[in-house]
């Protein structure tokens, strides 16, 4: 079956600042329109988090930090928590360079430009964005408030409601528990895995194509209208679930309003406006144009929102043996 093509068209800079205010608008309400259920999705997107893993897919357990060296690229792998239970799935992401930001000049907004090559190294991201059940053993570990999930519901669902330095306290107690450095990813590595080898407006083409994630406009049928399960769709090239919508992710990133002067070896940018933090991927709320690989928004760090969650690095060492794909 053949899906029609959207027409994807650069936005003026007038339109473009409409819809970052409409996305505010939706953002800033203190209490959030409850939608009604969700339209059942199809079948072949309905496994749960587990059994969305492939069987060759398959999960290591760290014992210690120097089995990493044994790793392949893309291998899935978890490492034990001090106080019981074990960290999200990671997937290690080969180094490389690659061009970020806009590639297709009618589809580029003024903060995506110029684009430039950037060189990324070794570094492993979660595989699914991190969800209530992953936060919650963080919240109670550290008399936390459990966030608000909107009355969608928890479990396998993504964080929402987390602001950016909770994310960041996420990512301290991990690294805490493991022994290892987690912290939320650059914007730089966040955009290489997300477009995982590919030069496209998306990580499965250039065209929007149904039920390839969670946006308004992504999916046959009645639009979904709020956060899913984590790994309802298909993973792009490395594995990651959910890189295109469900909910923004958070970066290290300060906003700057273009990459003119951007760091070009995939550490973080930290100057500029860092009240405000980066936020990559799109959300359900948003249209197809905002779930782009190379789509850029911004949140002040303070915000908790129901569009906004995150997904996890995990730093190895740069000088360590690696392979490209």
């Amino acid at each position: 079956m053949k899906f029609p093509k959207y027409s994807v068209k650069r936005l003026s800079r007038t339109e473009y600042g409409h819809v970052r205010r409409r996305i505010f608008i939706a953002s800033s309400l203190s209490v959030l329109i409850f939608w009604s259920a969700a339209a059942t999705l199809s079948q072949e997107h309905t496994d749960t988090v587990e059994a969305s893993d492939s069987d060759s897919d398959e999960e290591i357990l760290l014992e210690e930090d120097a089995s990493i060296e044994q790793l392949n690229p893309l291998s899935i792998f978890r490492e034990n928590l001090e106080h019981g239970g074990t960290s999200p799935k990671m997937v290690l992401i080969p180094s490389g360079k690659f061009e970020m930001g806009c590639l297709t000049e009618p589809d580029c907004s003024d903060d995506e430009i110029p684009s430039r090559e950037v060189q990324v190294s070794r570094f492993a991201v979660s595989q699914f964005e991190i969800t209530f059940d992953h936060y919650n053993v963080f919240a109670k570990a550290s008399l936390r408030s459990i966030p608000d999930d909107s009355n969608w519901g928890r479990g396998s669902r993504p964080a929402i409601h987390v602001s950016w330095h909770d994310a960041v306290a996420y990512t301290k107690w991990l690294s805490t528990e493991t022994g290892a450095t987690y912290r939320l990813p650059t914007e730089a590595e966040w955009e290489y895995a997300a477009r995982a080898g590919t030069d496209t407006r998306y990580s499965w083409g250039d065209d929007v194509q149904y039920n390839k994630a969670n946006c308004d406009g992504c999916n046959t049928g009645k639009a979904v209208e709020q956060t899913t399960e984590v790994g309802k769709f298909e993973p792009n090239p490395w594995k990651l679930y959910d890189i295109h919508g469900n909910v923004w992710e958070w970066t290290l990133d300060c906003w700057n309003r273009n990459f003119g002067a951007a760091p070009t070896d995939g550490t973080a940018w930290t100057s500029g406006d860092c009240a405000r933090r980066v936020v990559r991927g799109g959300s359900w709320i948003v249209s197809p144009f905002f779930v782009r690989s190379a789509t850029r928004h911004f949140y002040s760090a303070e915000n908790r929102v129901s569009l906004v969650g995150f997904r996890i690095v995990r730093e190895i060492d740069p000088k360590s043996t690696d392979e490209s794909i």
